[in-house]
């Protein structure tokens, strides 16, 4: 018998299997697509932006077969959450269409319950966006930035293009600083890493069929994905806090009388010349310092957060309430109360005190520790 038709067929044995641990698996058979489901990518739907943005990157060459694997995914606080795996026969507009119309058809609450996301971001491949575009005609696709870089370079490298060898180093750097100096997108490439881990692990290693395509993503990548929220929920990847807390010790040079508040902006001097004043807009994340302009968060922001209790969108992840949410991604209904992921201290005492506490009472003639390591430390004889 044909691989090819023996392969949907043991896709079919095995839907029991994993319907019984909650994934779901839904077959077309012409043109050949699989859509799978787990339970992370369906509670990922209910994210807050899976309505707004939705990251959509393929990888082709996956086994003998040459099936495509596509990976639908949507920004949180600890990086990219997957909605749905798509594994379809080539990169056809027909084969992504059929992809894409059985996560219509099948995903319940699809995309926060819209049915669609504003925003597709996608590389430059016709066929994938005229899909989305016919799937979901209320959808506006864009140009990721790493697909744009990497196009320009491929141009760069391309013979027929006759650039030289030396030139297109340089003429690439110059590309990069252009299009950064216009768009604010930095976020995009830790996404592209989130994006690189299927990609990675399969290897493009022919090793695969389809069958065992859909095993790994029902198991192993669901796995992984339980694994780093889980990680992040229980804070044992401390990367934001710890850029919080940097950011924070520097947004002490200004006094609440200093900034003029109006309609929810915040006007924040500059710490060098105070006749200069920044705008802070957190709910829609609007920020005027060189920092802040390019989407990170800036002690101006620290500032407004300090005097003001107001956080924006570009506020580190570092609350109870993201924490619980991922939490929530990870583990569903099994999720601890959200008190589990509390601090010993309450945010508002590690984010205001200073390294040394002003209110211990000591007695003024007795020297502090950190005095008497000092005179201890000189009396060493040399």
């Amino acid at each position: 018998m044909d691989l090819w038709i023996m392969l949907p067929k043991e896709i079919k044995k095995k839907k029991e299997t994993y319907n019984a641990n909650g994934v779901f698996i839904f077959i077309q058979d012409d043109p050949f697509a699989v859509l799978i489901l787990t339970p992370i990518m369906l509670r990922a739907h209910d994210l807050p932006l899976a309505k707004g943005i939705v990251f959509v990157d393929s990888t082709s060459s996956c086994d003998p077969e040459n099936h495509c694997i596509t990976f639908l995914l949507t920004p949180c606080a600890a990086g990219a959450a997957p909605l749905g795996v798509l594994i379809t026969k080539g990169q056809s507009e027909e084969s992504y269409k059929a992809g894409f119309l059985l996560i219509k058809n099948n995903a319940q609450n699809a995309f926060g319950g819209k049915g669609f996301p504003t925003i597709f971001l996608t590389d430059n491949s016709d066929a994938e966006i005229n899909a989305l575009k016919a799937v979901w005609p209320n959808s506006k696709s864009l140009l990721c930035i790493f697909h744009v870089l990497q196009d320009v370079w491929r141009w760069l490298w391309d013979g027929k293009n006759n650039i030289k060898k030396e030139d297109r180093q340089p003429m690439m750097q110059s590309f990069r600083k252009m299009l950064y100096a216009e768009t604010v997108e930095e976020a995009y490439t830790a996404f592209e890493v989130t994006l690189e881990i299927g990609k990675n692990v399969l290897c493009r290693v022919k090793a695969y069929n389809v069958v065992s395509i859909v095993d790994f993503c029902c198991t192993q990548l669901e796995d992984y994905y339980r694994r780093k929220f889980q990680e992040f929920s229980n804070d044992r990847n401390p990367t934001a806090r710890k850029y919080f807390e940097k950011i924070i010790k520097l947004r002490d040079y200004a006094s609440k009388d200093e900034i003029y508040v109006e309609n929810e902006e915040y006007y924040i001097p500059s710490e060098e010349n105070k006749q200069l004043m920044y705008c802070v807009e957190p709910s829609i994340g609007i920020y005027s310092c060189k920092v802040g302009i390019h989407g990170k968060f800036c002690k101006h922001q620290g500032i407004v957060y300090k005097y003001f209790n107001k956080t924006g969108v570009n506020f580190p992840p570092v609350t109870i309430e993201e924490k619980y949410l991922i939490a929530k991604l990870a583990l569903g209904e099994k999720v601890p109360n959200k008190t589990f992921y509390e601090g010993l201290l309450p945010a508002e005492v590690i984010h205001t005190q200073s390294p040394i506490s002003h209110d211990i009472h000591q007695d003024p003639n007795k020297k502090s520790s950190t005095e008497s390591m000092q005179i201890e430390k000189n009396t060493i004889p040399i």
